[in-house]
């Protein structure tokens, strides 16, 4: 038959298939991949939850009735969050102070990825401070690096009543020395770890964790 003349006539040509080197020239495997910053399964890789918001919120409390203690209900307080860090304890501090307060922001940073550059960089922007009582409200007291360079600052362009500082975090271990200490402290923190969430970040990922977290 016609057809079977075709059949007869045709060899086909196979190629065996190297399944090595497919794999090879393929997009990385499945298990090498990296989750998404900031993804529920890059979380669970590389944060461990240190402290939870409710107790972060019941420290918040404490500070705030130390400082109310100690200024009093009748002079006016100036409290100045240092951004970004401090944007959320800032504004988790200020509905639990008893005095007449006024809200004002400073940016400062010294963080580039994980890693402190020993260059703080202060954006100062204060106004009607003069005479006035100043409390900085700073996310971690680390080297003590920000901390300083702000003080310097209110210094050599203010004339405040006085220049205070509470923390939310307060690095106590003994591998750094450091010529500054918080005036007030909510939570002490008794490790290296670099933190994330809660308004901390790494790379301005993390900040929306409803927990303070180590990063690993």
């Amino acid at each position: 038959m016609k057809i079977q003349a075709i059949n007869q006539g045709f060899t086909p040509v196979f190629q065996k298939r190297d399944k090595k080197a497919n794999r090879a020239h393929r997009p990385d495997t499945f298990e090498r991949q990296q989750p998404p910053v900031g993804s529920a399964q890059d979380i669970k890789q590389h944060i461990t939850p240190l402290f939870s918001d409710k107790k972060i919120h019941r420290a918040i409390k404490k500070v705030a009735a130390d400082i109310n203690e100690y200024y009093g209900p009748k002079e006016e307080l100036v409290l100045v969050g240092v951004l970004k860090g401090a944007a959320k304890f800032h504004a988790a501090l200020a509905p639990h102070l008893n005095m007449p307060v006024k809200v004002q922001y400073i940016t400062a940073t010294s963080y580039a990825g994980t890693k402190s550059t020993g260059n703080v960089q202060l954006v100062n922007e204060l106004k009607d401070v003069d005479g006035k009582n100043v409390l900085i409200v700073e996310d971690i007291l680390d080297t003590g690096r920000t901390m300083k360079a702000i003080f310097a600052d209110m210094k050599e362009n203010y004339n405040a009543k006085s220049v205070k500082c509470v923390t939310l975090l307060n690095r106590t271990n003994a591998s750094h020395t450091r010529d500054i200490e918080p005036d007030f402290n909510a939570i002490d923190l008794k490790s290296d770890d670099y933190i994330v969430g809660w308004w901390f970040d790494k790379d301005n990922y993390y900040r929306n964790l409803p927990y303070v977290g180590s990063y690993h």
